[in-house]
């Protein structure tokens, strides 16, 4: 007696699991890293409920998992095309952060990271005679970023322009303030207009030079020949963005990025420092911070 009912209790747990049994993304990617062959997990995905998460975000991280472009194809048709357009798109994302910043997003393990400020340490002046050059390079701490990334990255830049009231530092009456995170960082004035970040667009991805406790890059340089060039020209990445709403945007890089240390620079403090402001002791790096990170 006692064996037939646990033989039923088995039968109905099992089929209870089974009932309940939806497939994601994760489970595609967990089939595939098991080694079951495309035509097992696409006869999976057609005889289960599935709920995919079929993102531009996510048939990235699909295709970096070796997931193979026939079951993507099938996880397409199996899934309605109304499940994937959600009016709150920004908001599901925005949720996620505490504050204003540059967030990393790992796409298999759905997390975002913010990517923090790293302040620029020094500024460094050298010469060539035999091509009458000076060149100004500024400093990071560190041979490479506390954040490594993978190689096909992907960005958000989340901008907060709304004003709240908050204690001051030095006094403890009410003022009201900015909760803008990047433009504190960036040490710009955040009421003035001119000089807040509003997009991307506003920013400079500069790829590093990778020194054994540090990591540089020139910020300006004087030439006999052809003048003085004041601002980051020299090893800077381009980048792909798009709008999610007026406030949050989206940062790839279709072909992926080579190995390296790379940082985010506002483009007003990339343009600020140099050799001129080198020569006068306004150096670039009293009031600057990047959003520095690696990729293996």
């Amino acid at each position: 007696m006692n064996k037939i009912i646990l033989l039923l209790t088995i039968v109905i747990h099992t089929t209870f699991c089974y009932a309940q049994d939806v497939l994601t993304n994760k489970s595609v990617i967990g089939l595939t890293k098991a080694g079951l062959s495309s035509s097992i997990i696409i006869n999976k995905i057609k005889t289960s409920k599935c709920s995919f998460d079929l993102s531009t975000d996510a048939l990235i991280v699909l295709k970096e998992t070796k997931v193979s472009d026939e079951v993507i194809n099938t996880m397409l048709d199996k899934q309605p095309a109304s499940i994937n357009v959600s009016n709150t798109a920004a908001d599901k994302i925005t949720n996620k952060f505490a504050q204003s910043g540059i967030y990393y997003y790992a796409g298999e393990s759905d997390v975002y990271t913010r990517v923090d400020p790293t302040l620029v340490t020094g500024n460094k002046m050298g010469s060539n005679i035999l091509t009458g050059t000076m060149k100004s390079k500024s400093t990071l701490d560190g041979g490479e970023s506390n954040l490594q990334v993978s190689k096909t990255p992907v960005f958000y830049f989340y901008f907060e322009h709304n004003t709240e009231s908050k204690l001051n530092n030095t006094s403890a009456t009410n003022n009201t303030s900015t909760d803008e995170f990047m433009a504190l960082m960036q040490s710009y004035a955040p009421t003035s207009k001119s000089n807040q970040a509003f997009s991307p667009n506003d920013f400079k991805l500069i790829k590093l030079d990778k020194n054994r406790n540090s990591r540089t890059f020139e910020t300006g340089k004087i030439s006999l020949l052809g003048g003085v060039s004041n601002g980051v020209s020299k090893n800077v990445t381009g980048f792909k963005y798009t709008e999610i709403s007026s406030n949050l945007y989206k940062v790839y890089f279709p072909t992926g990025l080579p190995a390296g240390e790379y940082c985010f620079m506002y483009a007003t403090s990339a343009a600020s420092g140099g050799v001129g402001a080198s020569m006068t002791g306004q150096v670039i790096q009293n009031d600057t911070k990047v959003y520095d990170f690696g990729i293996k």
